[in-house]
């Protein structure tokens, strides 16, 4: 009985974090299964998932809820799943994060916000070495180093063949936002106590960049930090099947692999609509003089 009650103030003095993610491929549950197990294996934190799903079906939502509870619970991982309807076949990538910021906000779980792609997973130690630089409010964002995962599959098993830190996040502080995003979705948390839920809004116009929108709006008035140097918190895996990579950007482990012309233009595109609609912001916050952006070189 007192091993049980001193596993209960243990469990409640956790931080409790919000955990976003998105699905919308009901064939790669077992992707999603190992992102879960990635989240549920978190020490230090209290997690609460929100899974979006993206137009699914009964049936497929019946799956969904049983992985779930498959996976979670040995630590006190708990999940909210939401379905959002898709009629006319849009794109819904920024509005599903735009639904899991409402429920975070509304539902006042947690001060601590992240997001984590279906396919990619974190160490125990993730949301640990995110929280801890947020929790005396200095600070609205904090960072910490994921590395790129040459990853062979069937979709049964996964073969993790090479590590790659191209985007050399412990070199880098807020100022390198200004010359491009070296943040992938699941290498930074919020702070949602220090940021207006108004100003906390994907931009659903974009499908893709949208991240990178959002991060450039707060990083310019808001204090950021990264985490600490040198430690790795997980992998932003990219997936590779019979010679045929399964991301939709370039796989940077396989130089005969990139992305259609079509998903160039839109990747393009994006960040075009997103210099021009983010051009004055007030970017003295980071040199403490007004700079012309994006920053070259």
């Amino acid at each position: 009985m007192f091993s049980d009650l001193s596993a209960s103030i243990q469990d409640s003095a956790k931080p409790r974090v919000s955990v976003g993610v998105r699905f919308h491929d009901i064939s790669k549950l077992n992707f999603l299964q190992r992102c879960l197990i990635s989240i549920d294996a978190q020490s230090f934190v209290k997690p609460h998932i929100y899974l979006l799903t993206q137009d699914f079906s009964e049936s497929d939502l019946k799956l969904v809820d049983q992985l779930l509870e498959k996976c979670l619970g040995t630590n006190g991982t708990t999940h909210t799943l939401i379905n959002v309807p898709n009629p006319n076949s849009l794109d819904l990538r920024s509005k599903l994060l735009n639904e899991i910021v409402n429920a975070h906000y509304d539902d006042a779980f947690s001060s601590f916000l992240c997001f984590i792609d279906y396919d990619d997973i974190w160490y125990s130690h993730a949301l640990a070495t995110l929280v801890k630089p947020l929790l005396h409010g200095a600070y609205s964002i904090s960072y910490a180093d994921i590395h790129l995962a040459d990853v062979w599959t069937d979709g049964e098993i996964f073969y993790l063949r090479n590590l790659l830190d191209r985007h050399k996040i412990s070199r880098k502080t807020k100022s390198d936002l200004l010359k491009g995003n070296f943040l992938p979705l699941h290498s930074y948390m919020f702070d949602t106590s220090t940021i207006d839920k108004d100003m906390f809004v994907y931009d659903e116009s974009l499908s893709r960049n949208e991240d990178y929108d959002l991060l450039i709006r707060i990083a310019s008035c808001r204090p950021v930090t990264r985490a600490v140097s040198n430690r790795l918190i997980g992998l932003y895996n990219f997936y590779t099947h019979d010679q045929v990579t399964i991301n939709t950007c370039d796989n940077p482990f396989d130089a005969r692999t990139e992305m259609s012309l079509e998903e160039r233009r839109s990747f393009d595109k994006a960040l075009m609509q997103i210099v021009e609609k983010n051009s004055g912001l007030p970017w003295k916050v980071f040199y403490g003089e007004d700079v012309q952006w994006p920053l070259r070189g």
